[in-house]
């Protein structure tokens, strides 16, 4: 088999036999990006002028020629990589893009706080008097019946919690001794009255009358008298028995005219206006002490001053009682009030009358209730470093327990007719921000950065401000961060 014959150095053949080497090499070295273009004709040239100096061929005419083929060549080439370097420079990204808005903003400030009830609507129940527990919760002047079991223990599961009304008795003390004071009082007065009633007769009446009981008192006198002289007479016949009880007489008729003397003259000395107003003063005494005896009964009851829910009882049955002994507390949830602090920065915006929120609870079981200042501290809290704040809202069945730890929003301004963008959408970690706008530019849409200015925050919108932002202006929400300008966008979700 015959070999083929070496090429002569130098010669057409044999230099296009070492061009195709350096460009396999080219190839092979990886020297190119994209197996569509052509390998970097620098170094394929310099490969090549090596190989045509190792064989000593220095055709210059061939090797000026070659070169220009080369040149027009990389030309070529220089044009193809621009191109294909602009379509690589260019990424497609996708994205999600949201409109702009127009609407109205509540500029707010949140804090965290801690429910409690209304304090004109918690109630501490404590005895006025001392006393014996003869009563708990008593139900139309009786007792309730004590579980069994219990003894006289009473059950928080049957006690405890109930509702109870404005005035409604919780426990009722022994009131054996007002009840007896009542009484009394009731017997004083009514004998003042009798008093001031026979008062009340016309004086001339009561002259006459006085007069007519001296007379008959003297007269009584004298008859007493003349017995008492003829039993003395005869004693010995009746015995010294009958003259003492004749002389007995005697002293009884003296003592009731003595009396009726006295009445006489009362009525005679004494002024009418003078004697009225000691009868008057008396019934008035008497109605007083009445009126005290009865109070002191009402107070072996105590009750409840407010409508609410009955908390823990401090007291069993047949307990003494010392007077301000604690009974139970009170409390009524229809209004609830929350305890908050706000920082000495922002305390100026804050004021009595602004719109609030109360929110508690974990998504997706979150509650809200609408409500509005109540108070501002005037003083800094040394603890907290902040102002006392409190916030009432209406707490219809009782949705919010106290002692809860809750967050509370609270209006400071509110500003209409702006221009809005979700919060997603504004970079602010820039030195200034900015949104990513979704430009259409044919049939594409292409990312264009838009500086602005923010103004009022709300926890899903902030005011923006930026050239060229109008409603409705498509910004990317998601996918905007370290996006580059000019980028082809494919949006994936378009908000609303």
């Amino acid at each position: 088999m015959n070999k083929p014959r070496p090429l002569n150095p130098g010669c057409h053949c044999w230099r296009a036999q070492q061009w195709r080497r350096c460009v396999a090499l080219a190839r092979f070295r990886g020297a190119n990006r994209d197996c569509r273009e052509r390998p970097p004709w620098r170094s394929v040239c310099a490969e090549f002028t090596s190989a045509t100096e190792r064989h000593g061929g220095r055709s210059l005419l061939a090797a000026l020629l070659l070169l220009v083929a080369c040149a027009g060549c990389r030309g070529k080439n220089a044009a193809d990589n621009k191109t294909a370097d602009d379509e690589a420079a260019t990424p497609i990204v996708q994205v999600e893009v949201q409109p702009l808005v127009r609407t109205s903003l509540d500029e707010t400030i949140e804090v965290l706080g801690t429910s409690q009830p209304l304090r004109s609507r918690t109630a501490r129940v404590t005895t006025a008097v001392d006393g014996r527990v003869a009563a708990i919760l008593p139900a139309d002047g009786a007792d309730l019946p004590l579980p069994k079991g219990e003894g006289t223990a009473l059950s928080g599961q049957t006690l405890e919690g109930q509702l109870v009304t404005e005035r409604q008795v919780i426990v009722r003390l022994d009131d054996s001794l007002a009840q007896a004071a009542v009484a009394k009082a009731e017997g004083a007065l009514a004998e003042v009255e009798s008093t001031a009633a026979a008062q009340n007769v016309p004086r001339p009446q009561q002259l006459i009358a006085a007069e007519a009981a001296r007379d008959s008192a003297a007269l009584a006198l004298q008859a007493a008298e003349a017995q008492l002289k003829r039993l003395s007479d005869i004693e010995q016949l009746v015995g010294a028995a009958q003259v003492a009880d004749a002389q007995t007489a005697v002293e009884r008729a003296k003592a009731d005219k003595r009396a009726a003397e006295a009445r006489l003259a009362e009525l005679s000395e004494v002024p009418a206006s003078r004697k009225t107003a000691e009868i008057e003063a008396k019934l008035k005494a008497a109605a007083a002490d009445l009126r005290a005896a009865k109070t002191q009964l009402e107070l072996c009851n105590v009750r409840s001053p407010i409508p609410g829910r009955l908390g823990r009882l401090n007291v069993f049955l047949g307990q003494s009682l010392p007077l301000g002994t604690p009974v139970a507390t009170v409390t009524d949830l229809a209004w609830i009030e929350v305890e908050a602090t706000v920082p000495a920065k922002r305390i100026d915006q804050v004021h009595v009358g602004q719109v609030a929120s109360i929110e508690w609870g974990n998504p997706p079981s979150t509650q809200k209730l609408d409500g509005k200042v109540t108070f501002v501290a005037q003083e800094l809290e040394p603890g907290s470093g902040g102002f006392p704040l409190r916030i009432a809202a209406e707490n219809p069945d009782e949705r919010l327990r106290a002692g809860l730890p809750v967050q509370v929003r609270v209006v400071l301004r509110r500003v209409d007719s702006v221009l809005a963008a979700p919060r997603a959408a504004v970079i602010e970690e820039a030195e200034a921000p900015y949104l990513v706008v979704a430009e259409a530019k044919g049939d594409k849409r292409i990312a264009h950065r838009v500086t602005v200015k923010l103004g009022v925050r709300t926890a899903d919108w902030i005011e923006v401000a930026g050239e060229g932002l109008t409603a409705d202006t498509q910004v990317v929400t998601n996918g905007n961060y370290y996006l580059p300008d000019e980028a082809v966008l494919e949006i994936g979700k378009q908000g609303k």
